[in-house]
């Protein structure tokens, strides 16, 4: 697992973020808005490897980024041929890990798409408010907050 800058990924690493990005969300999901946003150049990007292919994939704004003590996780994707082998799980508590170390006290933010919940759940996020569409999929806004023992949660992976 391995978490970059935009500056520190390869043009190889970059281009199979892209390649799985687009795979997912735009083919497989049918998301109706552009993939590529300039938000990538500000963003942290943790992924998972194997075989030269990237093979699960997130990508995450801290505090210095959002303007608050919070960390904004987004674009959370498992290629298909990985999904059902743990790679999400991983994905997450390598995250999770990470940030306890690096910012013990942000509350975590992200938008789930409403089938995805229940996996965030189990890591102790919470939902916020209603469902709403976002790029033509039903979200739900979900946050994890210090206060719930994020410490506590990295130590226990």
């Amino acid at each position: 697992m391995q978490i970059k800058s935009f500056e520190e990924l390869s043009n190889q690493q970059l281009y199979r973020i892209m390649q799985l990005r687009e795979t997912v969300f735009i083919f497989e999901q049918q998301c109706d808005e552009a993939e590529l946003d300039d938000l990538d150049f500000q963003a942290q990007h943790i992924f998972i490897e194997d075989k030269g292919a990237v093979i699960a994939y997130a990508r995450f704004f801290t505090p210095e980024n959002t303007g608050k003590n919070e960390i904004v996780l987004g674009r959370f994707v498992v290629a298909k041929n990985y999904r059902g082998q743990g790679q999400a799980q991983n994905l997450m508590e390598g995250f999770l890990e990470h940030v306890a170390q690096s910012y013990p006290t942000a509350t975590l933010v992200l938008s789930s798409q409403c089938y995805a919940k229940g996996f965030y759940a189990k890591y102790g996020f919470q939902e916020v408010g209603d469902p709403y569409d976002e790029a033509g999929i039903r979200h739900i806004k979900m946050t994890f907050c210090p206060e719930n023992s994020l410490t506590k949660q990295a130590q226990a992976l």
